[in-house]
Parts: structure tokens; C-alpha cells; sequence
């Protein structure tokens, strides 16, 4: 179950939604607070004294305007939703139009007509092989005067994409107001493990379908994002990748650099960051940092850790049989490691 606790009333709300027995990762955006990565994607809200906790059912895209309703052909415009199925296309009605020819691949169920902004009744139309046919609705001629939304057969399986990532971080661009970056990264889905996404513009319920990339194979699975250097750091368990936000002649760009070919880190909620430089932890080397972002070199990372690494103590931060819950943290400019009910810290 998810948990809120009030710091000011001492009461603790508990939230009665199904939460499966694996980890999630929690991330703010624009003052909302998401949870996802167990096959499920909530946001939890708070106004006028009440806490919401909500499924994120996505944004649901206008991907065609100025669709003929004869054809049901018309010109592509925002990109589907990997979150949800759900889609809108708008069209130019004709006077006293009867029949509506719909996109192609678009399911026979719940689909929803607005005529000049408003809701047509389901009573007066009926679906009948891939179109739709109106009974007792005056249409009149008009420019995209009608919005119909319904479901993309070919979407099966897109939203667990998402559902199941694990690690989050926003990045890119000017915040335009916003405390975070302008576009949510996501990762860590295992059945996509050298694979991130990306959401849309200032819109983290909104996964353009082509808003991905593809890093290596998944032998080297990603772990965990940070941000260093106005770039955003891609952690994979063996690896090390830098991206840098570019926009020219009106495109977005995210350029992509291996900045460590034999370093990684394997426990994402180790990643911190102190004086803009990121520190994290690896079972093989102990606890490391990254000290310049430029192009690959052996020299980008290093091992902070050698005083406590130990080689046989039972003490020593390295060689315990179990990481498990591993976490790290910074608290007054030392880097806290907690483990295996131990503790450690560096003073920087």
C-alpha cells in the first residue's frame, strides 16, 4: 500500500489501491507526485485539504485533423499515446452528413462524437463495419467541427512500457517556469532493459510512441538516471552515458555519449548528487563519482571509497553476500551509505 504521512496532524493515510510485492519509484512533477513501476502508474494530489490518489490513464493525442468523413483519411498530427489506446481525429462534417468512415484500425467500442463541442448522444449513432452511421443529427458544413475519440487496435501491451519502468528523472531545456526539466525519462523496464523514454513537452502522462532510445543490449540493462554538467547521465549496470539537450531550427535533439565503457552503477537508489558532481555505489568498486562528463574516458569515474572498501573485515563496504535495500543519501555535505544494517559515510 502507499502511505502519506501529515507532519502537522501526526496522521498517517493509507491509500486502499492494489500495489504488487516489487519496488516502484516515486517522482514530483510540476507539483504533482507520480508512482510507477509495478504495472500501474499513479498520481497522488493535494488541494482544498484533501490528498487524491488517481490512475494515470494518459493524455489522450488529437492524431489526425482534417479527416474526410467519407475517406476517413486525414492529416497525421500528434503522435499516439504509449499510455493509453485512447485517441482523438478530428473531421470536416458536411450538411446533413449520415455516415462517418473511421481510421483505420479503431475498435468498435466506447467511441465517443462531439459536434461543436459538444457530446453527440450514443443514441444517435451506431457503429456498422468501420464506420459510423448518425440518425437524427443536423450537421452542418464546418472546418474540423467534429472530434471523435476511440481506441487504436494495435495498441495492446504499449502501456506496460511504461507502467513498468523504475527509475524516473526529469530533464531538458528551460524549465519555462517549472522546478524540474521539461520532459520525463523514463527506464528500468525489464523487458526493455537498454531502453528509455521520454514524455512529452512539460507532459509526464503523455509518451510519444517514437520518444525512445535504445542504449547498447540488455546484458547492460539501465539502472538509474542523475543530472551533472547541464546534461542528463544515463547509469547502466556496466556503463556510463551522457546526454545533452539541443534545439535547432525548431527540432529537439537528445545527443547521446558513452562517457564510461566499463563502469557502472547496479543500485539506482544510490545515486546522489553534491556540489553538482554525482556519486553512487557499485558492488565491484565501492563508492564512486563521476568527475567530468567529456567523451569516453577511463579517467570520468572514480573510486572515493578505498579507505572503507576493506578486502576481509567483516566491516568492509565491499564482499557482503546481499545489497539488497541499499540506499544512499546526502545529508550536510557527506555522502551517507546505508546496508546491511550498516552504516557509512564520506565527508567530501
Amino acid at each position: 500500500r502507499i502511505k502519506a504521512y501529515n507532519l502537522i496532524t501526526g496522521e498517517t493515510l493509507i491509500f486502499n489501491m492494489y500495489i504488487p510485492d516489487k519496488k516502484g519509484e516515486f517522482f514530483s512533477y510540476n507539483g504533482k507526485l507520480y508512482y510507477t513501476g509495478f504495472g500501474e502508474y499513479y498520481r497522488i494530489t493535494f488541494s482544498e485539504d484533501e490528498l487524491k490518489l488517481e490512475t494515470v490513464e494518459g493524455y489522450v493525442p488529437l492524431r489526425y485533423i482534417n479527416c474526410d468523413p467519407n475517406t476517413g483519411t486525414g492529416d497525421d498530427n500528434e503522435k499516439a499515446n504509449l499510455l493509453t489506446p485512447r485517441y482523438r481525429a478530428s473531421y470536416s462534417a458536411y450538411k446533413d452528413m449520415s455516415i462517418l468512415i473511421l481510421p483505420p484500425y479503431t475498435g468498435n467500442e466506447n467511441i465517443v462524437v462531439e459536434y461543436n463541442g459538444y457530446r453527440v448522444s450514443p443514441e444517435k449513432y451506431s457503429y456498422e463495419s468501420g464506420k459510423l452511421v448518425f440518425m437524427g443529427v443536423a450537421f452542418e458544413a464546418g472546418h474540423n467541427n467534429v472530434v471523435i475519440t476511440a481506441s487504436d487496435t494495435r495498441a495492446d501491451g504499449d502501456r506496460e512500457k511504461i507502467t513498468n519502468c523504475t527509475a524516473a528523472i526529469s530533464y531538458g531545456g528551460s524549465s519555462s517556469g517549472f522546478s524540474e526539466g521539461t520532459r520525463l525519462f523514463l527506464a528500468g523496464n525489464l523487458e526493455y532493459a537498454n531502453t528509455y523514454f521520454r514524455s512529452e513537452l512539460k507532459n509526464p502522462e503523455y509518451f510519444p510512441v517514437d520518444a525512445y532510445d535504445i542504449l547498447g543490449d540488455t546484458l547492460d540493462p539501465i539502472t538509474g538516471f542523475g543530472r551533472q554538467g547541464g546534461g542528463l547521465v544515463i547509469f547502466k549496470k556496466n556503463s556510463i552515458y551522457f546526454s545533452n539537450y539541443v534545439y535547432s531550427s525548431g527540432e529537439v535533439v537528445f545527443t547521446i555519449t558513452n562517457i564510461s565503457a566499463d563502469k557502472g552503477c547496479d543500485y539506482k537508489n544510490t545515486i546522489q548528487s553534491v556540489d553538482n558532481r554525482l556519486i553512487w555505489f557499485n558492488s565491484k568498486y565501492g563508492v564512486m563519482a563521476l568527475s567530468s562528463t567529456s567523451r569516453t574516458n577511463e579517467k570520468n569515474v572514480c573510486v572515493i571509497s578505498g579507505n572503507i572498501n576493506g578486502s576481509f573485515s567483516e566491516k568492509a563496504l565491499l564482499g557482503k553476500p546481499d545489497y539488497e535495500g541499499i540506499s544512499g543519501f546526502i545529508y550536510k555535505n557527506k555522502y551517507h551509505l546505508i546496508v546491511s544494517f550498516e552504516y557509512y559515510f564520506i565527508i567530501f
